[in-house]
C-alpha cells in the first residue's frame, strides 16, 4: 500500500488553516548572574591567622575550605624544610583548637605543590 497520499492529505490541510496574528509578548524577563559564591570559612580562618603576626605567618600562601576540612598550603617544601613546616602546620592546629571556626572539623597543612605534610582533627 503507498502512504503518501494518506499523509499528503494533513499536510495540505494544515497549510490551508488560516494563519494566526503572531502575538507581542507581554511578559518580561531579565537575567540576573548568580552572585559568586564566597568562602567565608576559608577567609574567617585566613583573617584568624593573618591576626596573630607570628614569625611564620608570611609561609602562609592559601587557605582554603570544603567539606569539613581546612586546607592551608605552604610556601615551603615538604622534604628540605620538613621540620619548619610540622612546626607551622602544628602551630596553625594549635591555633585552630584553641579558636576553632564553625565547621572546621579537620586541618591539612600542604606545601606550596600539594604535597601532604599534616593533619589533625581539631
Amino acid at each position: 500500500m503507498n502512504w503518501y497520499p494518506l499523509l499528503a492529505v494533513p499536510l495540505i490541510l494544515a497549510g490551508c488553516a488560516p494563519a494566526e496574528a503572531p502575538t507581542a509578548a507581554t511578559t518580561s524577563w531579565t537575567y540576573t548572574p548568580p552572585a559568586p559564591t564566597v568562602d567565608t570559612t576559608a577567609q574567617q580562618a585566613r583573617q584568624q591567622l593573618d591576626d596573630l603576626q607570628a614569625s611564620w605567618l608570611p609561609y602562609i600562601s592559601d587557605v582554603t575550605y570544603s567539606a569539613g576540612v581546612l586546607r592551608v598550603a605552604l610556601q615551603v617544601d615538604a622534604t628540605t624544610q620538613r621540620d619548619q613546616a610540622l612546626d607551622i602546620g602544628q602551630a596553625i592546629i594549635t591555633n585552630m583548637r584553641v579558636q576553632p571556626i564553625k565547621g572546621v572539623q579537620w586541618v591539612e597543612i600542604t606545601d606550596g605543590a600539594g604535597t601532604h605534610i599534616t593533619q589533625a582533627d581539631v
